[in-house]
């Protein structure tokens, strides 16, 4: 879904200018849409990572590796390219 990697991009993007309230919102819109949308799992991840939630970052990164198991959907490089 176009939508879906449009808003992972946004995501990105918001970490990168370190505004990491649109990047949770960015990413938590994709796994509202798609539960297994191993980016979103990712992204979550990440922010928490940047916001030193340490049970946060294991809780995201976790689920994502057992996304990525079942076969969820998401791109596996950082291009943004399925």
């Amino acid at each position: 879904d176009a939508d879906l990697y449009r808003l992972t991009a946004e995501g990105r993007a918001a970490l990168m200018r370190l505004d990491r309230d649109a990047a949770a919102a960015a990413f938590q819109q994709t796994i509202e849409a798609q539960p297994d949308f191993v980016d979103g799992l990712v992204g979550l991840g990440q922010v928490a990572y940047e916001r030193g939630e340490v049970a946060e970052v294991h809780r995201w990164f976790t689920k994502a590796v057992e996304a990525a198991e079942v076969g969820g959907e998401g791109t596996h490089d950082q291009t943004g390219t399925p």
